[in-house]
């Protein structure tokens, strides 16, 4: 901007200001010089006969009239000229000269600062009781939830909301944001129950208080009556009442549940099996974590999820996590030893394939699987595991029983049995893998069908689909003298060179060659 071209009229001196002994063309001479730096300040200062030290010349320059006024005394509001070496553009904040009213230049405060003056202040705290008002009438218009009438998931997510939160009454409960920074200090295992909150919120059982901060809201329209804000900062009220309890007794059996209460059977089988799976997938992350394996992507965590799932079909949860805890430890192992090839590239499938082959191993002994206990001295299970399993259904022993399954059942028979019941489950698990299908067919860069079944390349490694008995015929012709202490899938995998990550029905493989064919992907004979 150039400087030179403010006009005189807009400048405002005091009367006390050295550069009111200026006439208005020496002035305007002046600051010509002084901006231009034609003249050093020292030759300025003797040119006009300015009797100012050098230092203080730049705040004492005369400020300039805005052109915006006061919004409460219709006042211009004044802005300071820039110093010498400041110029390139002004950047000084608006100021009223009555009532001190700001407007904050966004060049010197990003993002802009709020005014504080006496005015600005009456203004929000008005706008803060007329949002409330508007959360409040916003609210009246929803019905409240019976407390009777609570689903067993609610009830139990209420429950630790109440819990974490310290709550004290059914209103004005939170934010959770107070709470988050000591709740990510405990581990980085699924301890942040923020997403339980958006559960509530969505479905009714928690709406905004009245007595939320007005400062986290943003984008307030009360014409539109909508805000914008973010769940972990607001405070909260509970939308839920009873005819026979008091508040203070209500507050106390929202958040302490007993078995007192009725749940229904379907309802409490699915949240059961859910609870254990995300412990259970708690571990499986912090075992990796203390070996510094990770899950990278989408893939590596349904791979995860997926045995699970599978194994939880079979064993107990101390079960599964004896086979987590020894398959990350042997795949360190092979890690450490280098023997894993490509598979550094499917790191969590090796895993899991080393899993896969642990029960293998154990069914063909007719060995029962060992059992690990819940390591609360690493981690401790999530508030909803222990207040569903310890004061809701009375089974604080839950790490060492039967996973419902997906159906209900509390659980199959043990593998080796074979029983008409597994050999099912087996088959549903098995044609759930022509749901991979596409998957493995947008990875897939050439294929060949050889006698040990149908070879994929994905662009890393080479993978093999087979049925377990062509698979194992497969290994026995490998069956060299070196590696004596593998077992035969891993023979495949380091004497084949082919990496696996289960076995398939011939159903199955009819129609991933079909795919593969459709899909014009190449065949190598």
């Amino acid at each position: 901007m150039e400087f030179t071209d403010y006009e005189i009229e807009k400048l405002i001196i005091p009367q006390d200001n050295i550069f009111s002994m200026l006439t208005k063309d020496d002035l305007k001479q002046f600051l010509k010089l002084y901006y231009s730096a034609e003249l050093s300040v020292k030759e300025l200062l003797e040119k006009y006969q300015l009797n100012i030290k050098i230092q203080d010349v730049a705040k004492n320059l005369p400020k300039v009239q805005d052109v915006a006024v006061c919004p409460y005394d219709g006042n211009h509001l004044l802005r300071k000229m820039p110093s010498r070496t400041s110029q390139a553009g002004s950047s000084e904040n608006s100021i009223c000269p009555k009532c001190g009213h700001t407007i904050f230049s966004t060049a010197r405060h990003y993002p802009p600062r709020e005014c504080h003056c006496d005015g600005c202040l009456k203004k929000k705290e008005e706008e803060r009781e007329k949002f409330a008002q508007m959360i409040q009438q916003n609210n009246e218009m929803l019905t409240k939830y019976e407390f009777e009438n609570l689903d067993v998931e609610s009830r139990l997510y209420l429950a630790v909301i109440l819990q974490k939160l310290h709550a004290t009454k059914l209103t004005n409960v939170g934010p959770y944001s107070r709470h988050l920074i000591d709740e990510r200090l405990e581990d980085n295992f699924g301890t942040d129950s923020s997403n339980l909150i958006e559960k509530l919120y969505t479905s009714g059982v928690l709406v905004l208080s009245p007595l939320s901060d007005f400062d986290v809201f943003t984008d307030v329209s009360f014409d539109k009556q909508t805000a914008k804000f973010n769940l972990t900062d607001v405070a909260w009220d509970v939308w839920v009442q009873s005819d026979l309890l008091s508040d203070d007794i209500l507050l106390q059996t929202l958040t302490n549940p007993n078995k007192g209460m009725i749940m229904g059977e379907a309802e409490t089988t699915n949240l059961h099996r859910h609870l254990v799976l995300n412990e259970l997938k708690r571990l499986f992350y912090f075992e990796l974590a203390r070996l510094h394996f990770e899950v990278r992507n989408d893939a590596e965590r349904e791979c995860v999820s997926d045995a699970l799932k599978r194994w939880s079909a079979q064993f107990h949860p101390s079960e599964i996590y004896y086979l987590i805890y020894i398959s990350v430890r042997r795949a360190n192992d092979k890690r450490t030893s280098g023997e894993w090839g490509n598979y550094k590239f499917h790191q969590i499938q090796f895993i899991v394939n080393t899993g896969d082959n642990f029960i293998m191993s154990y069914s063909h002994r007719h060995k029962p699987m060992q059992q690990f206990g819940y390591p609360t001295n690493r981690i401790t299970p999530l508030l909803e595991t222990r207040i569903f399993f310890e004061q809701m259904l009375i089974v604080p022993n839950w790490f060492n029983q039967t996973i419902p399954s997906e159906d209900g059942a509390l659980g199959l028979e043990p593998i080796n049995s074979l029983t008409s019941q597994v050999l099912d489950k087996m088959l549903d698990q098995r044609e759930d893998a022509a749901l991979k299908i596409p998957g493995i067919i947008s990875d897939a860069k050439w294929f060949s069908i050889r006698i040990c079944g149908v070879v994929i390349n994905d662009g890393n490694v080479d993978w093999l689909y087979a049925d377990q008995l062509t698979a194992y015929g497969y290994a026995k012709q490998i069956e060299t003298t070196k590696n004596q202490n593998l077992n035969w899938t891993e023979r495949i995998i380091i004497d084949g060179s082919y990496y696996i990550q289960g076995f398939y029905s011939f159903n199955f493989l009819i129609k991933l060659i079909r795919a593969l064919k459709d899909g014009a992907i190449a065949e190598k004979t």
